[in-house]
């Protein structure tokens, strides 16, 4: 018979009492009850940290943070966000239980529940964390991204009256800032194109960088191929390139055309570029069958033509 047996214990101090409304009749699960009975039994001076937590309750951060988000929205936790006397909210925020009635009525904070408000008020959302250590610090008060600290409230000293806080969130208008951000890169990306052609047209490219503007894109694609020619008959250096430049200008001020002038070259194996050769025969076709049918009295034969 299975049965369990209920001693009277005589417990004098150093204990917790849970309402039974939470341990039985409650809408919460398992490890979110060890949660919230975890937090109720911390003394309201000490301030727990996430890894502390975590260690207590044998957890990853990403579980905790499972069951710290089930208790905000079936109400037993509430979320108080920072702000100054201008209204303007600090970037800080805790959780806390059961608020006070003065807590309620302080100006430097504002609380939100989460389980029956109708509206989220427009934060922007909190950025992830760096991934930390797993491995806890040895102090008793372990540091961590986000952090919890106490509430300041020095009149009521009820450690169910203060909770954690989270310093993490980020309230300032980061979508804007991103937007900027990205806007302004986009605008850089424009700028330094034009430098970044250069760059790995001198890096890739045989041509390094050699000024050649002076060059058309026709004329430019030529010399580069004469310079691929004459990099595999031999290694060029700087200067022979720039010799080579020199002379491909020079042949277009003289009106020679530079592709022309590069086929000729490779074609007859030269090392340098040449002027096209122009061939003028001797004599004409024309001129050649005249002189084949013109005949000439031999005057040692008395003027007959001898063949």
């Amino acid at each position: 018979m299975n049965y369990i047996l209920k001693n009277n214990l005589n417990v004098e101090s150093n204990y917790t009492k849970t309402a039974n409304s939470i341990l039985i009749d409650s809408p919460l699960s398992r490890d979110a009850r060890i949660v919230f009975i975890t937090l109720s039994s911390l003394a309201s001076s000490f301030n727990p940290r996430k890894e502390f937590l975590c260690k207590q309750l044998d957890m990853n951060e990403k579980t905790l943070n499972k069951y710290l988000k089930e208790l905000v929205q079936k109400g037993f936790l509430k979320i108080i966000y920072y702000k100054n006397k201008l209204g303007k909210f600090l970037g800080k925020r805790a959780y806390i239980l059961a608020p006070t009635k003065e807590q309620l009525e302080q100006d430097d904070s504002i609380i939100i529940d989460e389980s029956n408000r109708a509206e989220t008020p427009k934060f922007t959302m909190r950025q992830k964390a760096q991934k930390q250590a797993e491995k806890p610090l040895k102090t008793e008060v372990f540091t961590e991204t986000p952090i919890f600290t106490s509430l300041i409230n020095k009149k009521n000293n009820n450690k169910h009256e203060k909770m954690d806080e989270n310093v993490s969130e980020n309230f300032q208008d980061q979508a804007h800032q991103n937007n900027k951000h990205n806007n302004f890169c986009f605008k850089g990306s424009k700028m330094n194109i034009s430098a970044f052609k250069r760059f790995s047209d001198f890096i890739f490219s045989i041509l390094g960088n050699l000024d050649t503007r002076g060059l058309e894109k026709r004329d430019k694609k030529a010399f580069e191929r004469f310079l691929h020619y004459r990099n595999e008959k031999s290694k060029l250096t700087y200067a022979t390139k720039k010799a080579l430049l020199k002379q491909a200008l020079e042949l277009k001020e003289q009106g020679q055309d530079i592709a022309t002038c590069v086929e000729q070259s490779i074609r007859k194996g030269y090392n340098e570029l040449y002027a096209v050769f122009e061939f003028k025969p001797s004599f004409t076709l024309q001129k050649q069958e005249e002189e084949a049918f013109e005949y000439k009295p031999n005057p040692k034969y008395n003027g007959y033509c001898i063949w």
